[in-house]
């Protein structure tokens, strides 16, 4: 069996529930429905790597304003600017046995009295069974100021406008992200390309609707292996597998399925 699954109990660490093939990493929007799964520590945490029944799961996510959400690293070899290079190639070539999902958030925390806006702080009291309930909720501190947060909080809601499909959601990114430019001006000029309703994202961004949705994110970011130690972005997983080189994603999703291989692989 691929083991317990979270049923909406993934918000107070409640697990219940099981599946034969495994579910989506995330739960919002997203085929499966659940949020999480028990861990060896029967914690209950964000699915980060599962999948539906006979598809791959991939997932990115990270913490740098200006390439692809979330997505920059200059030692990380095999990053281009933008996703517009491997994930895209990679979605449009399979993704009809991909499970993808982008994770905006990356290098940031809420902000805890007791850690201020220090980011190990938040990660070694938030990555336990049970946290408290302050870890996802208030303001959020990130890595490249106000104009990151705003960022993220405007992609976590156009993931969530999109019904999580990031053959929707990814190009919007992209345009949104390509120029290193995360301005309102510049979310409404992608909006308009790419047929999303930009007064719908920022009202998302601004209100209780933003949170809960970029607390989900914060959730899946924040069991990260290492980030108690250190934090680094980008991270790119397949199969439960950390990518070093995110240009290789098609054919770690190729290599990952057992099914029969599509053309593209």
């Amino acid at each position: 069996r691929a083991g317990a699954d979270c049923e909406g109990g993934a918000e107070d660490g409640d697990c219940a529930g099981a599946d034969d093939g495994g579910v989506r990493a995330d739960g919002v929007g997203g085929r499966g429905g659940a949020v999480g799964h028990r861990d060896g520590a029967e914690r209950c945490v964000p699915c980060v790597h599962r999948a539906e029944a006979g598809r791959v799961h991939a997932a990115v996510g990270g913490g740098e304003e200006g390439d692809c959400g979330l997505l920059r690293g200059g030692a990380v070899p095999g990053m281009p600017r933008g996703c517009r290079g491997p994930i895209m190639d990679m979605l449009h070539a399979v993704s009809d046995i991909v499970d993808f999902d982008y994770v905006p958030f990356g290098n940031a925390n809420f902000i805890l009295p007791e850690c201020g806006d220090d980011i190990f702080c938040w990660t070694t009291t938030c990555s336990v069974a049970n946290p408290p309930a302050e870890c996802f909720k208030g303001k959020l501190a990130c890595q490249h100021g106000e104009e990151e947060c705003y960022g993220n909080l405007i992609e976590t809601c156009a993931k969530n406008a999109t019904a999580q499909n990031p053959l929707k959601y990814m190009p919007f990114v992209n345009c949104y992200e390509g120029e290193g430019d995360v301005s309102r001006a510049n979310m409404e000029a992608c909006a308009k390309k790419h047929n999303l309703d930009a007064a719908d994202l920022q009202a998302c961004a601004a209100g209780s609707r933003g949170q809960a949705l970029i607390a989900k994110e914060a959730r899946k970011t924040v069991i990260v292996p290492g980030r108690t130690t250190e934090a680094y972005v980008p991270m790119a997983w397949v199969a439960g597998e950390v990518l070093s080189d995110i240009g290789t994603m098609l054919r770690a999703v190729c290599r990952a399925y057992t099914g029969p291989k599509p053309a593209a692989c």
